[in-house]
């Protein structure tokens, strides 16, 4: 399974994006380090590499994040994306503007999670079904959204649905991000102890040092 996601890098003072494919069996399969924010091209590159390696993803686990989505479709995978569920209840707590240490001191939004939370939770197509009737009826009628801003939250909760069970069409593919991200966090150690990176070409160096380490480790 592919996982993708980038990492920042602040170099000379100036924004970069590290591209990140990464096999849950194999480890770090292609990596590639691009000036400006998160992009489709960016994505674009990453998976056009990973052709040319004879490489073909069996589904795509996702974060979501911008570019993705043009990417997939240009690759014909739309149909195997797999959104991190970790990642939606994100979304939803920073639409909500919940504060993870004081979840209930909004009751209808602590709610709403919860329903949402419990039907992600689903591994069956009849409890996803019984939930998300309960969902329905509880959510949308019970503890209505209330605002354009909690409603469009709902809205992109809802609508994210189809691509958060792609893992019921396949087997053996992971509903989180949370292998890749925790490769991340290794590099993002390590980046810590140096006093910034100074150059894109010193930084190829430093990170491509990196991730040799990891990969041998």
């Amino acid at each position: 399974m592919l996982i993708i996601d980038t990492t920042h890098h602040s170099i000379g003072g100036k924004e970069y994006y590290e591209y990140i494919a990464f096999d849950t069996w194999f480890g770090l399969l292609h990596r590639h380090l691009r000036k400006g924010r998160e992009c489709t091209w960016g994505y674009r590159i990453l998976l056009a590499e990973l052709e040319k390696i004879g490489y073909k993803p069996y589904v795509v686990v996702s974060d979501g994040g911008t570019g993705i989505f043009s990417m997939l479709r240009l690759f014909s995978l739309e149909n195997r994306h797999q959104r991190c569920h970790v990642h939606i209840l994100r979304d939803m707590r920073v639409g909500f503007r919940m504060n993870l240490k004081r979840m209930k001191s909004a009751l209808r939004k602590y709610y709403i999670y919860k329903y949402a939370k419990l039907l992600l939770d689903s591994r069956t197509d009849e409890q996803y079904s019984l939930r998300w009737k309960h969902f329905q009826r509880v959510v949308l009628k019970m503890w209505n959204p209330q605002g354009d801003g909690e409603k469009n939250v709902v809205k992109a909760f809802v609508k994210v649905l189809d691509k958060a069970f792609t893992f019921t069409k396949f087997s053996d593919v992971p509903t989180t991000t949370n292998q890749v991200e925790g490769y991340i966090s290794n590099i993002n150690t390590r980046l810590k102890t140096m006093r910034g990176l100074k150059s894109p070409a010193n930084a190829e160096l430093l990170l491509n040092a990196i991730h040799h380490y990891l990969k041998q480790k």
